[in-house]
């Protein structure tokens, strides 16, 4: 905590009220405008000895209403202080610091508290709406307090707390969901028949074998097979779906290889790949995200809990690797019929070419690219992908883009293949 004491324009004024005062008697020998002069300066050193035994603050705490924030949206900041105070205080100001990656409205209002001699120590809240503009690890902090003495003659400025980090990822836009039916993306679920169990659902009919117990007795299974049948369950798997975000230096602005984030295609195809994503397994897929190279990004998403770990991975993402097009046929979904993603910037007709094998492996291929010319989408819808352009939006408009990017593949069909 850092505290520096500072006159009003009022508490200047008395200053050199007295001093002049104090000055004046010793020239013309007046002991009584003396007196005058010092009970001036005395009331300013009142003042000031206020400021110091006063008023205290310490064990500030900053809390975020989402549990990250996301660029381009909406959140609220609340930072709790505690305070004490020996004598009445009257009302603050306060301003918490913000680093450029976050927009708003820091400057609030301390109300006065009594004397904490009999009430003890008080909790103070602030709270303030922020918006973020670009993603990264960020720290907001430390908290400015402002408190003026009851004559408003010294202000005191305390500084409190520690920065505290903060993480600001791209925004997870919601997507419509896909118009298509289960079995042409490979299905919300799969199903093998090697696990035994007590459920009622996904039931198939196999020969009674002893031991099994009398209560899972097929009926119908057993007039129609002329034989005793037993119930068993299903074993339920979920279908795989990827994701593949070329973040190859060479396609992008050298700016998306560093952490300020300042080349607005990069940014605009981050939020469409972790929206992508989302959607995918809110569909009912387990969802791998990887690079060219088949890196992963993060843990595959398998469930909501999943999500935060994605977003804070994809905010401090930043261009790697080089162009591996001619290798990407090898991250296609095992088992195929699974949906296939790639995210780009720039496809050239050879590279249409050399990534159709990959929309080969899946009925639901899409192929979003950022600056890519049409000739080169027409030839990568030919070869088998459904394709669109995102557009470079800035912050307040990328939401916008990654909607219309995503109903235009979905808009376009199925892809053809000749």
């Amino acid at each position: 905590m850092q505290t520096r004491l500072a006159l009003t324009f009022r508490g200047w004024c008395v200053l050199i009220i007295g001093a002049i005062t104090v000055w004046g008697a010793t020239l013309i020998a007046l002991p009584d405008l003396a007196y005058i002069g010092c009970i001036f300066l005395a009331i300013l050193a009142a003042a000031a000895a206020w400021q110091v035994i006063g008023r205290k603050a310490g064990d500030l705490s900053r809390s975020v209403s989402t549990e990250i924030l996301a660029v381009g949206h909406d959140s609220s900041i609340e930072v709790q202080f505690r305070a004490q105070a020996l004598m009445p205080t009257p009302v603050g100001q306060c301003t918490d610091t913000l680093p450029k990656a976050l927009r708003g409205d820091t400057t609030g209002t301390l109300p006065s508290i009594g004397s904490t001699l009999r009430r003890g120590v008080q909790t103070l809240t602030v709270r303030y709406p922020v918006t973020g503009v670009q993603r990264g690890a960020h720290k907001v902090g430390p908290l400015r307090v402002t408190i003026s003495d009851p004559l408003g003659l010294v202000r005191r400025h305390t500084s409190l707390g520690e920065p505290t980090p903060v993480t600001i990822a791209p925004a997870l836009v919601p997507l419509a969901a896909l118009p298509i039916s289960a079995g042409e993306s490979g299905g919300s679920l799969h199903s093998s028949t090697s696990h035994l169990g007590e459920g009622a659902d996904n039931l198939i009919a196999r020969p009674y074998a002893p031991g099994d117990s009398m209560r899972r007795i097929h009926w119908r299974a057993t007039a129609h097979r002329d034989q005793l049948m037993v119930r068993q369950e299903e074993k339920e798997s979920t279908p795989r779906a990827i994701v593949i975000l070329d973040r190859a230096v060479t396609r992008w602005l050298p700016q998306a290889g560093q952490s300020e984030a300042k080349d607005p295609a990069f940014e605009t195809m981050l939020s469409m790949c972790v929206s992508v994503a989302a959607r995918l397994m809110f569909e009912g897929y387990l969802v791998h995200i990887c690079d060219q190279d088949g890196t992963e990004l993060c843990d595959p998403l398998a469930d909501d809990v999943d999500i935060p770990g994605m977003l804070g991975a994809f905010a401090t993402l930043t261009t790697h690797g080089a162009d591996r097009w001619d290798q990407l046929r090898t991250l296609a979904p095992e088992g195929g019929a699974g949906p296939v993603v790639l995210l780009t910037r720039g496809v050239t007709v050879d590279e249409a070419a050399a990534i159709a094998p990959l929309a080969h492996s899946s009925t639901f291929a899409v192929l979003f690219a950022a600056d890519a010319d049409e000739h080169a989408l027409d030839e990568c819808h030919h070869a088998g992908w459904r394709t669109s352009a995102v557009a470079t939006a800035a912050v307040d408009k990328r939401d916008d883009a990654v909607i219309a990017s995503w109903l235009t593949a979905l808009e376009q069909g199925a892809s053809r293949v000749d």
